[in-house]
Order: C-alpha cells, then sequence, then structure tokens
C-alpha cells in the first residue's frame, strides 16, 4: 500500500477542529487519525534503524511488543520521506526481516516532499518522530510547524541544539494552543543526559525528602563511532558564525541562575587526574549539547528547589588513562579539514555509519553523582545512579527515540507533562518521566542507584564512580 501525501491545502476551520480533538485522549489517535506513530526520514541510515526496530517490535505478534496499550491497541505506523521508490524498497526489506506479508500489512509508505504535505501527514498520525536531518535546514523547521498546526506530537534525534532553541522561539506557544508536545533530542543526545538527571532527582527526594541535591556531575564511558549525518550536522553548525557563537552558551535552552553564568557552567576543557590516578576525565564532545538541555529541565522542574543554592549540573568522560584523555582535550579539527577527509573517504558521508558487527561492539554507561545537605547542620550525601546499554549513536538512539515516540503515542496520559496539566509546548525529554523511563527499561537500558558511602565527598564518590564504570562494583538495579 503507498500512499502518497499530496499537495492540499488545509483550511483554518479543518484544522481547528483536529487539534481541539487531539486533547480528547491519550491512548488512542484523535478521531480521522489512522496512524500512531509516522518515522520521517526513514531511509536514512538513523532512520532505517528506527524503521527496524519498529519491526521487529510490531511485525513479529509472537515477539513484539504491543504499543502500551494492550492487544487491543496495536501500533499502526509509517515510513515516511521524499521518494516513493526509496521508501517502496525499504519496507520490502522490512518485510524480509519480519516475515509479514509486505502487501497486506503495516509500515505504510507516507511521501512528503515539502510544506504542505508534511501538513498532510501530520493530519494523520498522532506523533511524527524524524530521522531526517540536518535539523537546520529548511525542511526541519518546517516539518515541526506542520505538527504543530495540526496538534501532532513530535520527536526527533537531532543533536543541533540552535535549531531547538529556533523551535522553541518559533513554535512554542502556538503548541501550547494546539496541543502538541514537540520533544526534540530524543537519542543518545540527550535521553541519557536528561532522564537519567531526572532519574537521580527523584531518588534523591526518595530518600532524603528534601528540595533536591545542590548538583549532579556525570560521567560517561562509551564505546561507538560516528555516521556521515551526525558529522554534517556538526559540519552545518561549526562554520556558521552565529550557531557556532550559540554552542558556546551554556544556557542557550534556558535556566540561567539569576546572577547569570557561573564558574562551574562552563564546560570542560581539559584533562584531568581523577580519583588519585585510578582514571582520567576528559571534556565530552556531546556536553556541550547534553548540558543545555539538563539545564533547562533543572529549571522547569524544579531540581533544587532553591533559589540561594541554584542546581549545577556537569558531564566529562572518564576515560584509563593520562594519553587517552589529553587526545581527547585536542580541539576538534577545523571544519575545511573536517570536509576534506569526509571527501577522500576517511570520514563517513552522508547515508554513512558504522557497520553492524561494529555497532555490536559499541557500548555506554553514565554514572551520576548527586550530592547535597540533608539538614540543617551542615551533613552531605551523595547519591549514584547509573544508565548503561549498548551501541549509544545508532542502536541505543534507534530504540531511545523509538520508546520515546510510543511513549507519546500510547502512554501520553502518564507523562509528566500531562499529569503536570500542561496542553502543550515544545518539552525537554524529562517532562516525558517514568513512563518513558519504563518503556526504556523494558527495551533492555539499565537503570541503578546507590547512596555512596559516608566519609570525605569527593574521594569516596570518586572511587565509587571508577569501580562502578570498570564493572568492579555492580549497584541496587531497582527502579
Amino acid at each position: 500500500i503507498i500512499i502518497c501525501a499530496m499537495r492540499k491545502q488545509k483550511s483554518e476551520q479543518s484544522i481547528k477542529s483536529m487539534t481541539a480533538s487531539r486533547t480528547t485522549t491519550a491512548t488512542t489517535p484523535p478521531p480521522g487519525r489512522d496512524l500512531d506513530v509516522v518515522i520521517y526520514g526513514a531511509t536514512g541510515f538513523t532512520g532505517r534503524l528506527i524503521a527496524e526496530y519498529f519491526a521487529r517490535l510490531f511485525c513479529f505478534p509472537q515477539r513484539g511488543r504491543d504499543g502500551g496499550g494492550g492487544h487491543n491497541h496495536p501500533v499502526r505506523w509509517a515510513v515516511a520521506g521524499r521518494s516513493d521508490v526509496k521508501l517502496s524498497d525499504l519496507k520490502r526489506e522490512l518485510h524480509l526481516i519480519s516475515g509479514a506479508d509486505a502487501e497486506n500489512s503495516y509500515p505504510l509508505v507516507v511521501v512528503a516532499s515539502d510544506y504542505e504535505s508534511m501538513l498532510s501527514m501530520a493530519s494523520r498520525t498522532s506523533v511524527v518522530l524524524s530521522a531526517a536531518g540536518p535539523y537546520l535546514s529548511p525542511h526541519g523547521l518546517d516539518l515541526v510547524g506542520a505538527c504543530v498546526e495540526w496538534g501532532t506530537d513530535y520527536v526527533d534525534v537531532t543533536g543541533e541544539t540552535p535549531f531547538v532553541r529556533k523551535s522553541m522561539d518559533m513554535y512554542h506557544r502556538r503548541a501550547e494552543q494546539t496541543g502538541s508536545f514537540i520533544v526534540h533530542m530524543c537519542g543518545f543526545d540527550s535521553v541519557p543526559s536528561d532522564l537519567g538527571t531526572w532519574h537521580a532527582v527523584r531518588k534523591w527526594r526518595e530518600r532524603h525528602g528534601t528540595a533536591g541535591p545542590e548538583r549532579v556531575r556525570a560521567y560517561v564511558s562509551m564505546r561507538g563511532k560516528l555516521s556521515g549525518g551526525t558529522l554534517a550536522s556538526g559540519i552545518f553548525m561549526d562554520e556558521h558564525p552565529e550557531t557556532a557563537a550559540q554552542l558556546r552558551d551554556p544556557f542557550l535552552l534556558g535556566g540561567a541562575p539569576l546572577g547569570g553564568p557561573r564558574p562551574e557552567d562552563s564546560d570542560c576543557a581539559q584533562a584531568e587526574s581523577f580519583a588519585g590516578g585510578m582514571a582520567w576525565t576528559a571534556p565530552f564532545e556531546m556536553a556541550k549539547l547534553n548540558t543545555r538541555v539538563v539545564r533547562r529541565s533543572a529549571s522547569e522542574l524544579g531540581y533544587s528547589g532553591s533559589l540561594t543554592a541554584p542546581f549545577t549540573y556537569s558531564e566529562q568522560m572518564l576515560v584509563p588513562d593520562e594519553h587517552t584523555a589529553r587526545k581527547l582535550a585536542r580541539p576538534p579539527a577545523p571544519v575545511e579539514k573536517r570536509r576534506a577527509l569526509r571527501d577522500a573517504g576517511r570520514l563517513p558521508k552522508p547515508g554513512e555509519g558504522p557497520t553492524k558487527e561494529e555497532r555490536r561492539k559499541g557500548w555506554f554507561r553514565f554514572v551520576y553523582v548527586a550530592e547535597g545537605p540533608i539538614n540543617g547542620d551542615g551533613k552531605r550525601k551523595r547519591l549514584v545512579t547509573t544508565v548503561s546499554g549498548g551501541e549509544p549513536g545508532y542502536t541505543e538512539t534507534a530504540k531511545m527515540v523509538s520508546e520515546a515516540a510510543l511513549t507519546l503515542a500510547k502512554n501520553r496520559d502518564e507523562t509528566i507533562a500531562i499529569q503536570a496539566g500542561l496542553g502543550g509546548g515544545v518539552l525537554t525529554t524529562a517532562w516525558l518521566g517514568d513512563a518513558f523511563l519504563r518503556r526504556l527499561v523494558e527495551a533492555g537500558i539499565r537503570v541503578s542507584t546507590e547512596e555512596a558511602n559516608a566519609g570525605h565527598i569527593e574521594e569516596s564518590s570518586e572511587v565509587i564512580v571508577v569501580k562502578v564504570m570498570v564493572g568492579e562494583k555492580s549497584i541496587d538495579s531497582k527502579l
């Protein structure tokens, strides 16, 4: 079945009618919508992995999961993009994976090549999942706008914080009016950082009954490779002076303390010995994206609960030796050199990425140390939380954004956003809360928490971090 979303004009009255119905139910598509999730950009490297994830879940009845709404609520999904030929080929490949009847089952195929056809596509589904970057290109904001006009929820895997800033400025108020939840950065950038910190703060409050920790420090260890799409997005942002300047703003997405940025809000720029030489810390390339998201969530969800002690979040790589740390601390290659290496075949081009075997060997682990006072006598506590999984950039990114889309399609009424009475808006993944986290754990992401030992804060917590990272110490796996 090939359904082309052709160019058509939507009257203001029909759009208002559909958006009004968006808020009538949280677990089924609004009247007139025949799809739960549309994967836009499905023929790209990451988009294909997302489509394969859906195919494995929903085209294998004996092994798949339902959408979260029970077996009476199967997930109705489609792959979408600009080329009906590529999409039809992809559908056949997906059904070779699943063994389903390619002509009479999901996914459907939707072609959307301009704003009017994006509007048509958005009118048919509860959620649009976009894997089509670079997002700062014109089609990125057009797709967000189409979803907002129809009150359709939207998730993506962008790592382009200037794009998120533009989306907030252009569409947040309109999304509040139409009931659309726009949730950017639902992949490895920045789900472990954002949802992991939200979980660490939640566990702190459960155990200590206080407003929240003063700070969370995240340490990251991983194995994975870049795709051509990610490289292209990085070049796109760095070669434009405006976006390059925005990337340096520690509060680009909001959440700045009353006195403005502090020294502790600066991005890590150097290698340092850690835990008495047991390991080394180094700059984490994605921290300049992830920290901006977490700081916005912290401000909106009140992590610190104190105006006198604003919440602090930092993020660093944890590596085993000085040589690796100092290598990571080197400035990135100039845009011209990266482009030349890509053109020479030494770096991946758009549509290229790590092989299946390389992805199979990949992994990631975040260790968060939440710290703060718990009573008036100055006594301080630490809580250590971990989030870990497989290859981060593509395998787990496909999983994370898929489960974010399914959270909105099938568990929308369980999100923090709905429970807090939000009618819509451009949000962070933390607003999806436990509804999202439970789905990730079901899908194989591991989450655990432990109280740090009493004693000298820096020494004891650093040693715990290193032992957890290298697998010498396991901690409670309960959520």
